[in-house]
């Protein structure tokens, strides 16, 4: 009789905490998926020197970004790994929209968390433009449809349940020095934007 009913708790409760499990980690996928809007004017500035800090060169060319991106692995802590896709359009022709793929790389912990919540992240995948940017054709000896698609992002939430969150993000495309169709060289943008978590 003891046996029977400790059996039939232990049942119970191994139903319980794997109810529970899923719903903690269904809960965390949910939170995990974010949308975003950015955008900026560009810059022949070479990617390097941006990220050297270097003061930019603006041009007139600029682009709206909207991107889903998709947590798929955190150690809650330090990093986390993410999938993303965006559509980003050319403010100088509609035609000139592009789609990008890309895997993130996000430190979670960077120095100006003692100041306030923030993240860095390096994403790197690939973008088709259904027409290149113009300023690729004006800039660039040569230039292709599908091309490298590189993004540098730095995050900072805007509340404290980390719902919102604004960014300063390079995004870039180019033919990795010949590897994308002998494309040498490339495009930035340099763009502001806001984050919300699903």
């Amino acid at each position: 009789m003891f046996f029977k009913f400790d059996l039939l708790t232990s049942a119970l409760s191994l139903i319980f905490l794997v109810e529970s499990s899923v719903i903690a980690a269904e809960a965390e996928d949910r939170s995990s998926t974010t949308i975003s809007l950015y955008g900026g004017p560009s810059s022949p500035t070479p990617l390097l020197n941006l990220v050297r800090l270097n003061i930019p060169e603006l041009a007139s060319f600029y682009n709206i970004t909207t991107a889903l991106n998709r947590g798929i692995w955190t150690d809650s802590r330090f990093v986390a790994l993410e999938l993303e896709g965006s559509v980003a359009f050319q403010l100088e022709s509609i035609q000139n929209t592009a789609f990008q793929g890309a895997t993130l790389i996000r430190w979670l912990e960077p120095p100006s968390n003692k100041v306030f919540k923030s993240s860095v992240a390096l994403g790197m995948g690939v973008s088709y433009a259904i027409n290149p940017p113009e300023i690729e054709i004006i800039v660039l000896p040569k230039t292709a449809n599908l091309l490298m698609h590189v993004l540098i992002e730095f995050a900072a939430d805007l509340d404290l349940s980390s719902t919102w969150q604004g960014l300063f993000r390079i995004h870039h495309r180019s033919g990795a020095y010949g590897l994308f169709s002998g494309v040498v060289g490339g495009s930035d943008y340099l763009c502001l934007g806001i984050r919300y978590r699903i």
